[in-house]
């Protein structure tokens, strides 16, 4: 058997080297105005502006952010956010004479974010004040919005102020008085939001700004921790407990509530059938840039500043990124109507900001492009103005660059093939610029 070996390998590669390959086998029976001329990639080059984004929607899904922090160059940038409590159960058996024992919220933390490394673990207070009004999430929902008349500045809602260091959970217990609304509800506010709202106001939350360059942003949980196996909660939730009158005796009982701006219509299915950190929770993120700063940013050419929420952020022109292909296309001799866009991508490249690469620590860690476009929504009977933010990028496809950066290169390159050919093809597309 040992001898049958050499001779079968043989035999085997003695066929492979009778095998070539001719590419150019019927290559005549093609028709020519089928076949595909290729064309190596061009550079393009494109303007770019700092533009301060506007209608960017501040809800979030999955984190409640809070913070803020100074910078040299950007001034002050601060994180604040707005959340209800909202009953877990459909129903609450108040008893009779039900009395306030305690309201308490616990969050857990997710990450932060800070300029320089020896503010990681600061101290910070937060600051926690009711609401005044219902926030209606179909027409309150810019991150720039300003909401501060929606605030009770005169009234503080938490028995005492929650210090964090950049490691524990958010917690702390409302006051007696913030906590007593939730005594007045009735089966009817429970089934109905806008009745719910009416009565239990929300909360706001925020830190003071810093003084100097320092400070930290953090992101706390939103997502309600729960046990599918055994179904129980096991985090980011609020409990009250109350001491109340049933059928002539006293005891004591607790309700739960979850952190969201809108009602789960049939919580019990949804948690039946998501998957943990997928309920449909959400939180008003809001964002505030030190607009003295901006004129000055924009007009620097040296440079390109991209801050976070709704900052400054990168512009193309759609229009001008779309003529300079077709020009630079008729140039090759081309007709822009039978082009194929194989690979197109926005290059941003940068420089290291210091020989030991630890300012790129304040680089973003992505920038994806989206499209911009408007519309107007009339579902209501009345007509509101809406902007979209579209991706550009291809999310599901893993070979598909999505606009991370690249150290080895010290670039940005986000794929943008797919809409460059829309752009091409289309010439009247709606009004819209890129923006990361």
């Amino acid at each position: 058997m040992k001898n049958r070996i050499p001779a079968i390998a043989a035999a085997l590669l003695c066929c492979i080297s009778c095998i070539e390959a001719n590419y150019q086998i019927g290559g005549n029976l093609i028709p020519e105005n089928q076949k595909y001329k290729i064309v190596s990639g061009q550079r393009v080059p494109l303007s770019v502006k700092s533009v301060a984004i506007d209608s960017l929607s501040g809800y979030s899904t999955n984190w409640i952010t809070v913070g803020s922090v100074q910078d040299d160059d950007l001034g002050i940038t601060s994180r604040s956010s707005i959340v209800y409590l909202m009953p877990i159960s459909d129903t609450m058996d108040l008893g009779t004479n039900p009395v306030v024992k305690r309201l308490h919220v616990s969050m857990a933390t997710d990450s932060i974010s800070v300029n320089d490394e020896s503010q990681r673990n600061i101290l910070q207070n937060i600051n926690v004040y009711g609401l005044k009004e219902t926030i209606d999430p179909k027409y309150t929902y810019d991150c720039n919005a300003d909401l501060s008349d929606k605030v009770d500045w005169t009234r503080r809602v938490s028995t005492t102020t929650p210090v964090i260091n950049g490691k524990d959970s958010l917690s702390f217990d409302f006051t007696k008085d913030y906590a007593a609304q939730f005594l007045t509800l009735t089966q009817e506010d429970l089934k109905d939001e806008k009745l719910y709202k009416k009565k239990i106001k929300g909360f706001y939350l925020c830190t003071d700004n810093p003084s100097g360059e320092s400070g930290r942003i953090n992101m706390f949980q939103l997502q309600l921790g729960f046990d599918r196996e055994y179904y129980f909660i096991s985090g980011n939730y609020a409990v009250l407990n109350i001491n109340s009158t049933y059928n002539g005796e006293k005891k004591d009982t607790s309700f739960l509530f979850y952190l969201s701006t809108n009602k789960i219509a049939d919580l019990d299915s949804v948690l039946a059938n998501s998957v943990a950190g997928s309920l449909p929770q959400n939180a008003l993120n809001l964002t505030k840039q030190d607009k003295s700063r901006t004129a000055a940013l924009q007009a620097d050419k040296t440079r390109l500043c991209v801050e976070g929420g709704g900052g400054l952020k990168p512009q193309i022109s759609a229009k001008e990124l779309k003529h300079q292909v077709i020009d630079l296309i008729k140039k090759n001799g081309h007709d822009p109507e039978k082009v194929t866009i194989t690979k197109a991508s926005l290059t941003f490249c940068y420089d290291a900001p210091d020989e030991k690469y630890e300012g790129l620590a304040l680089f973003p860690a992505m920038l994806s492009p989206t499209v911009r476009l408007h519309g107007v929504d009339t579902t209501a009977g009345v007509s509101v103005k809406k902007v979209l933010y579209d991706g550009i990028s291809d999310s599901s496809s893993e070979s598909e660059n999505q606009g991370d950066i690249n150290y080895s290169l010290q670039q940005y390159a986000p794929d943008i093939t797919y809409h460059l050919q829309e752009l091409i093809n289309n010439m009247d597309l709606p009004r819209c610029r890129y923006v990361s």
